[in-house]
């Protein structure tokens, strides 16, 4: 295993001096144009501008407390405007996390990338057969306190990503984190005539077993959004 990674599991071993967490939900600024992305990990990554307007509609939605649909097609970036917004409540409102990635196995990597190229956010995956979600919760959830013991209210990581499936399988754990913000990626699949109707079903109950959310960001072509959120 590369230095650097070691060194980096030991730094997310040491909590911050501080574990804040936003408590409140300001007021949408007037001139939604005033509003710019924090300064990325590189100084010179930019968001495009009509992703920057992704970005400037999605935090206006959240300090609304609306849930939304990114419905931009493939390719133009919906990956990291909803990233951008997570690094937004990071800097900006000094919240960090912890923030929930639902997404295919096969992007989990993607989106993974994407968060650690552009923030300096700490993201985990967490998928994986039992005895590996044993060790992720074991060595990448959470701090421990002076007497060894996991705390249960502040998070090493900063965004968790994982499957549709692992919410079925892991809902009861996951279900008793306070999430911060809610992404789900290919939306669709919660009312996606292809699912299976049971499965389908199971998951669009569990995502909504996390009562405590402000809103979803749900990411998926004008093609598949054929439903609402409330």
């Amino acid at each position: 295993m590369p230095e650097e990674d070691i060194e980096a599991f030991h730094e997310r071993n040491n909590p911050p001096r501080t574990l804040s967490r936003l408590t409140s939900i300001a007021v949408a600024p007037k001139n939604l144009k005033d509003m710019i992305p924090p300064t990325f990990k590189d100084p010179n990554m930019k968001l495009r501008p009509y992703q920057e307007d992704g970005f400037r509609w999605l935090v206006f939605a959240y300090l609304q407390k609306k849930n939304v649909i990114l419905a931009d097609e493939m390719g133009l970036g919906k990956t990291i405007q909803s990233s951008s917004v997570l690094w937004y409540l990071y800097k900006v409102r000094n919240n960090h996390g912890p923030f929930l990635v639902v997404a295919p196995l096969v992007t989990l990597e993607q989106w993974r990338r994407e968060i650690e190229t552009w923030t300096t956010m700490n993201c985990v995956l967490f998928h994986g057969s039992a005895a590996d979600r044993e060790v992720i919760l074991e060595n990448e959830f959470y701090y421990v306190d002076e007497n060894g013991k996991p705390t249960s209210n502040h998070f090493k990581f900063n965004v968790l990503i994982t499957t549709y499936e692992l919410v079925l399988a892991e809902t009861e754990m996951l279900a008793n984190i306070k999430w911060e913000y809610l992404v789900v990626d290919e939306g669709h699949r919660l009312k996606n005539n292809q699912v299976c109707r049971r499965s389908r079903d199971d998951i669009y109950i569990c995502i909504h077993a996390f009562l405590f959310l402000p809103l979803f960001v749900v990411k998926s072509s004008l093609r598949t959004n054929g439903f609402g959120l409330s």
